[in-house]
C-alpha cells in the first residue's frame, strides 16, 4: 500500500471514529441498557 492510500484510511478512520462518538453520545440519552450494551459491543469492535 502506498502513502496516500494510508492516509486516506487514516483520515476515513477518524472519520469514523468521530461518527461512533456522536452516536454514542446520542444513544447514552438511551435509557434502555441493553440498547447501551449493544452499542458499546458494536463500537468497541470496529
Amino acid at each position: 500500500m502506498n502513502m496516500t492510500s494510508l492516509l486516506i484510511i487514516n483520515e476515513l478512520s477518524r472519520t469514523m471514529e468521530r461518527v461512533l462518538l456522536s452516536l454514542t453520545r446520542a444513544f447514552t440519552r438511551v435509557q434502555n441498557p441493553n440498547i447501551r450494551k449493544i452499542i458499546i459491543e458494536l463500537v468497541r469492535s470496529v
